[in-house]
């Protein structure tokens, strides 16, 4: 169980840049004081048995370009995330609410999978348009989510892999799902 430490704030000190606790039997929630790590660029605490909401205060790791919170039990709505996320996974959780319009404003980001959650509403252009960079995309097994794209809208990114399977897909496949030419 991780909990509160007088440690960590000492830790916002250092140079600490990665943290990569996978699959280490780890539960509770995320502490709080996770915020403080300044200089942390890496955050990978899949495969654990977190619970609660993701901490508002990982909202503040400006210098963050890998957020791995996958494999948990976490709840509640996606926090906005700014940064210079290159990946993003928050699958398999328990997360619910819509999508942030911010997650379109993480410009450097590669990959998002956001898969396997209970999220819902309407994904649109503003979802994705800053993302210049992405490559993977997984918004799949989110039952409630609706991708309502202007049919005419061609995104400025190329993706590799795509998933959306359970998302209702409204216009049918448009203009941006057929100008992906790099998909594997």
């Amino acid at each position: 169980m991780i909990g509160p430490s007088s440690n960590m704030s000492e830790c916002s000190h250092y140079d600490l840049e990665v943290l990569e606790a996978d699959e280490s039997e780890l539960n509770g929630l995320i502490p709080e004081s996770f915020g403080k790590l300044n200089n942390l660029r890496v955050l990978s605490l899949s495969y654990n048995s977190f619970t609660g909401s993701i901490p508002k205060a990982l909202e503040r790791l400006r210098s963050l370009e890998v957020l791995d919170l996958s494999f948990n039990k976490f709840t509640g709505p996606i926090p906005t995330l700014l940064g210079n996320l290159t990946k993003l996974d928050l699958s398999n959780n328990q997360l619910s609410g819509s999508i942030p319009v911010s997650l379109g404003q993480l410009t450097k980001l590669i990959s998002l999978d956001i898969s396997n959650n209970s999220l819902e509403g309407v994904v649109l252009e503003a979802h994705l348009a800053k993302l210049s960079m992405l490559k993977n995309l997984d918004i799949s097994s989110n039952h409630k989510l609706i991708i309502n794209m202007s049919h005419e809208w061609i995104p400025l990114f190329q993706l590799k892999i795509v998933k959306l399977s359970s998302c209702k897909i409204v216009n049918g496949f448009s203009q941006w799902l057929q100008s992906q030419r790099k998909l594997e």
